[in-house]
């Protein structure tokens, strides 16, 4: 096993955020604050570190056999609800999916895998792994024992092993913050999601300016009407929104995410629905659009010959059960482009609101959502059950991973400590 210098992943990671975060804006004081605010979101921060870690010692690459399109950066709070696309929910019912349902029996929010950027096609172990080490820093953010930690860990890799060759575990529930964050996500309307980010100047809508969002740079919104018209004409005809629908009502610099941080990312405020209108704008939609480009490993598996965007788009349609809303991609100055359309839905977990009592359920059904994932877009299926030796193995790596991580993380506050003086 080669010896890894924690001090000397820091320094790269350092480098590498202080040059990211001032690609486009300024973004390097937020960088910095949320990599140095927890070992976790230095973990989230850092997808690049942790290839860099596999290649340094190939160990803590290996593992069991499974391979096809995986996350890349898989972590707890990489999960969250959101509103599908139109669609019948029989393919949720009988799996492992926490959704809400309308009046009229359609889909109004699903909770599922929600962060594919760093998506290719690869071994199943290194998404195991990188969950599994998250799951050890959560349980050390918590004040939980290494004893409790290592049991967490352990649980979701059984879990996910589990759901990969027997089906689901017997009585397998919705954790209780997963039900109540699908059943509250799922009653919002659109207007909640226009009166939190939008205001009425001179009686039109905009976006309130923020340090989420920024002032959108003269260049790039010259760009924006023909990145808007590619979006949609690549939407299927039956599904394609209108141009009068899709008429750019206000635009900013969106700053949102951790390790996306330094990436072009922008909010777009259209017209939408004019049906929904009231003279305020309250039938506006708010589209996400964010710069793609290659995943951090890689390395480690192929890709398609596509655009960064396009790939990522094809990992999410064959990874979840339902598909984000408006999804598709685009081009902008050059840069290749996610567009999805955001809904008041979107909510995530707060790790700071769980009780310990809510974690062995967690663990138990975000190791099977993330088998389920893996399920569907698998290309090279095992023939046989892990082996429990196989998945001691895989603890050994999450607690080594972890462990460095943490260190590393210490390391980079150091850092940053010494160029604040």
């Amino acid at each position: 096993m080669s010896k890894i210098d924690p001090h000397e992943l820091a320094l790269r990671q350092y480098e590498r955020d202080r040059e990211r975060a001032a690609r486009v804006v300024d973004l390097w004081p937020t960088k910095r604050t949320r990599m140095t605010s927890s070992p976790l979101a230095f973990f989230r921060g850092s997808a690049p570190l942790f290839f860099e870690l596999l290649s340094e010692d190939k160990w803590l690459a290996e593992g069991p056999a499974g391979a096809g399109w995986i996350a890349g950066d898989l972590h707890l709070e990489n999960f969250g609800a959101y509103r599908p696309e139109r669609g019948s929910r029989a393919e949720l019912e009988g799996g492992v999916h926490a959704y809400a349902v309308n009046k009229r029996g359609q889909l109004t929010a699903v909770f599922e895998l929600n962060d594919f950027d760093e998506a290719f096609i690869g071994p199943w172990s290194i998404d195991v792994v990188r969950l599994a080490a998250s799951m050890i820093l959560v349980g050390r953010q918590f004040g939980s024992s290494g004893l409790r930690s290592l049991e967490l860990c352990a649980r979701l890799i059984d879990a996910y092993a589990h759901r990969s060759f027997r089906g689901a575990i017997d009585d397998l529930a919705i954790p209780d913050p997963v039900r109540m964050l699908v059943e509250r996500s799922g009653a919002r309307k659109q207007r909640a999601l226009l009166e939190h980010r939008t205001e009425i100047v001179r009686k039109k809508r905009r976006f309130k300016r923020s340090k989420g969002y920024l002032e959108l740079p003269s260049e790039w919104m010259a760009k924006l009407p023909g990145a808007i018209a590619r979006y949609t004409k690549g939407v299927a005809e039956k599904m394609r929104p209108t141009a009068a629908q899709m008429e750019i009502v206000d635009a900013t610099f969106r700053v949102a995410g951790n390790g996306s941080l330094g990436a072009l990312r922008l909010a777009v405020l259209v017209r939408g629905n004019s049906a929904s209108d009231d003279g305020e704008g309250n039938g506006a939609w708010v589209l996400d659009i964010k710069e793609e480009g290659a995943p951090a490993g890689a390395a480690w598996g192929t890709t398609p010959h596509v655009p960064p965007a396009a790939r990522v788009e094809m990992a999410t349609r064959a990874c979840v059960a339902s598909v984000p809303k408006r999804l598709g991609t685009t081009t902008m100055g050059g840069k290749s482009m996610l567009v999805r359309r955001l809904s008041p839905q979107e909510d995530r977990l707060v790790l700071s609101d769980l009780r310990d009592q809510d974690l062995n359920g967690l663990c138990d059904y975000l190791g099977q959502l993330s088998a389920a994932a893996h399920q569907r877009g698998a290309t090279e299926p095992p023939k046989k059950p892990w082996t429990k030796a196989e998945k001691r193995d895989l603890l050994e790596r999450a607690v080594r991973i972890a462990s460095i991580h943490e260190a590393a993380y210490l390391s980079y506050c150091t850092i940053v400590r010494a160029h604040m003086r």
